[in-house]
């Protein structure tokens, strides 16, 4: 089991103990499998075990806003609090951990890891990768908030500080539930496939709220064109996920040819060609397609909105080009969050917003028609991020 510390940093157990002993690690809190801390191996698990059957108890109530994840596995010894993320076991200062966002600060960082995040801390503000503007907008944010009376700091942030915590939080959904890869993590630090790959985490993250398993494909098999993964319900059904994302001049450091720089760049939803790319994959199960419209704020009132209009008139143009029972995807789920877009204020109230557009005649129905419907309600619900850590035993 990997162990880290408050600062998300993997502990090496050749390094100086974080505790402040001038001891190796191995040889103070990280003897024997944090037996300084903890106990045995046996006590880590035997704690970490209760913890889990107590939480389950509590599972209707936070199923009910957080969707079916795992939920957090969290306890606390003396002055330390201690989180397990898949196989991970993160721990840090009770006093610096009060509130689950608290930790999450911490694990954004141990997933992007510090040499990178401090080679971005490097540069210009202007030249970092956009996460990074992200949390120097929230930091300066922060700074000038002003404490409740009890010393908590209650706001509901602006668009940076909405935007980093929702990419915290989708890579511990992820890693929680399913299986974070590498590669993702790559394609999340690189500049040019942030954009892509932040959207791309969306949808798992979303998926897995609404009850799936995800299983990502194989990209080094080059013999037929794939989705982004195949997630399966608890009931059995699988469904094969595409992502795509429209991208627009001046936003998530996308760079517009000359020739289509500031073109429509707000004015037009223009994803028919990204419907049609996603269509191109054709898997042999049912097919859910994510598109990302990238826009600012969208007024969430549905009638007679031009973006809707123009999103149904893709749709029915798409739809002419199948025959009725031939159309690969049974649903396509058109989503916008524009907190990114306005990083120095706070975002508008259900700014987040999800537009899905249901196929009567798909070429592989599903069994149950109610799942994308449910689908869509986890999307928003993926949006609730968990404040409070549960309630649960001090190891003793």
């Amino acid at each position: 089991m990997a162990i880290y510390d408050g600062a998300g940093n993997k502990i090496r157990r050749n390094a100086l103990c974080p505790c402040g002993s001038k001891r190796k690690f191995k040889h103070c809190h990280g003897k024997e499998t944090a037996q300084g801390l903890l106990g045995s191996a046996d006590d880590v698990a035997g704690f970490l075990e209760k913890n889990f059957y107590k939480a389950r108890a509590n599972r209707v109530a936070f199923e009910e806003k957080h969707g079916r994840v795992n939920p957090i596995i969290s306890g606390h010894f003396r002055d330390w609090r201690f989180v397990a993320v898949g196989d991970e076991l993160h721990y840090s200062k009770i006093a610096e951990t009060k509130y689950f966002p608290d930790f999450l600060m911490n694990y954004i960082g141990s997933k992007l890891g510090s040499e990178w995040g401090m080679s971005e801390l490097e540069k210009p503000i202007k030249d970092r990768h956009p996460a990074l503007k992200w949390h120097d907008s929230l930091s300066r944010f922060q700074k000038n908030e002003k404490p409740d009376e009890d010393g908590v700091y209650r706001s509901s942030g602006n668009g940076s500080l909405v935007s980093w915590y929702r990419l915290a939080y989708d890579l511990y959904l992820l890693k929680h539930n399913a299986d974070l890869q590498e590669r993702l993590l790559n394609r999340i630090r690189n500049r040019a496939q942030f954009q892509g790959a932040r959207f791309e985490l969306f949808v798992a993250a979303s998926m897995i709220v609404a009850g799936f398993e995800i299983a990502f494909e194989d990209e080094a098999d080059s013999t037929c064109k794939h989705t982004e993964f195949l997630a399966t319900h608890c009931s059995g059904m699988r469904i094969a996920v595409e992502a795509k994302s429209r991208h627009r001049d001046g936003v998530l450091e996308y760079r517009a040819p000359p020739r289509r720089s500031g073109k429509d760049q707000c004015s037009r939803v223009g994803v028919e060609g990204l419907i049609r790319k996603a269509l191109a994959k054709d898997p042999d199960t049912p097919y859910f397609i994510f598109i990302d419209l990238n826009l600012p704020y969208l007024d969430a009132n549905l009638d007679a909105q031009p973006w809707l209009q123009e999103i149904n008139e893709t749709v029915r143009k798409v739809l002419r080009d199948w025959l009725p029972g031939k159309f690969p995807a049974n649903a396509i789920f058109f989503c916008n969050d524009p907190t990114y877009q306005s990083p120095e204020i706070p975002p508008e109230e259900n700014s987040f917003l999800c537009y899905t557009v249901e196929i009567d005649t798909p070429r592989h129905p599903l069994a149950d028609q109610q799942i994308i419907r449910h689908v869509a309600q986890s999307i928003m619900r993926r949006n609730n991020i968990p404040n409070e850590f549960p309630e649960q035993e001090t190891l003793t």
